[in-house]
């Protein structure tokens, strides 16, 4: 089947919750935007990006300096739409029992001591900022209604393979599923101990959701994080919150053998 511009739309985010200054896991604002940057110049579909308002800035800027200094050979993407960061959904509802629950004492001595440092268990901000990328799908699908497929693909996505990424292949995407990539094949394994655990299972970086499915995806989504903040009384990052989903209802997902940027190259082959 041939691609055509409504096949998929990508959808990425950046909010600066002060990684930069992070003693463990440490990276830049200016890096996640090199790497922004990088792949609008390499993909060639349709892509949401909802960003703070500085950073829109900053990459308009980023834009215009290539461009001058390339003779207008890189210009602004005329697929590209930056919209405001704003305050969605998950976050608005659950981001000051997030904070209250990574300072209580109940739920620290949850984590073993060799992850107390993980992001996940230690930074207000880190798990929702990961939790609300299916909010911005669900605004994007009601934005942009006609695309078949609504894609996630993270704004620190690292370009580091040489294929071409120029238009997504949906020919390689179940249209009854939700497709994301696995590290490790999934086990049953809940939630709590899952907070114990180094192993990852499904990766949350790439992911493609068929529109019929974006809205009974997000709210799945959100009555288990319902059910961790108001009766578990534990927060954690959606590699955690997806596996659950997929032990819950397996028959919903199509997982892909995939680290955490490979999905992407994989969907885009052509056989």
């Amino acid at each position: 089947m041939a691609n055509n511009d409504k096949d998929i739309i990508f959808i990425t985010a950046f909010r600066d919750i002060g990684r930069s200054s992070w003693s463990h896991y440490q990276r830049n604002t200016v890096e996640y935007i090199q790497r922004f940057f990088n792949l609008t110049l390499k993909l060639n579909n349709r892509i949401v990006a909802f960003v703070d308002p500085p950073v829109i800035q900053t990459i308009l800027t980023s834009f215009a300096n290539a461009e001058v200094q390339t003779n207008g050979a890189i210009k602004f993407p005329v697929n590209l739409t930056l919209v405001s960061y704003g305050t969605p959904k998950y976050w608005r509802e659950f981001f000051e029992l997030d904070c209250t629950i990574l300072s209580s004492e109940s739920y620290k001595n949850l984590i073993p001591e060799r992850r107390k440092f993980n992001p996940e268990h230690c930074r207000p901000g880190y798990n929702l900022a990961n939790h609300v990328k299916i909010n911005f799908i669900k605004q994007v699908k009601d934005t942009y209604p006609d695309y078949r497929f609504y894609a996630w693909v993270d704004f620190g996505f690292l370009l580091d393979r040489p294929v071409s990424l120029s238009k997504v292949n949906i020919d390689n995407l179940d249209a009854s599923k939700v497709t994301f990539g696995r590290q490790t094949l999934p086990r049953k394994i809940d939630a709590l101990e899952m907070l114990t655990t180094d192993e990852i299972y499904i990766r949350g970086g790439t992911f493609f959701i068929p529109k019929d499915l974006v809205d009974r995806f997000e709210d799945l989504y959100y009555k288990k994080l319902q059910q961790w903040y108001n009766e578990l009384h534990i927060t954690d990052d959606d590699q955690n919150l997806l596996l659950q989903l997929y032990n819950d209802e397996p028959s919903l997902f199509c997982l892909i053998a995939a680290d955490w940027f490979t999905l992407l190259y994989t969907v885009a082959q052509n056989q």
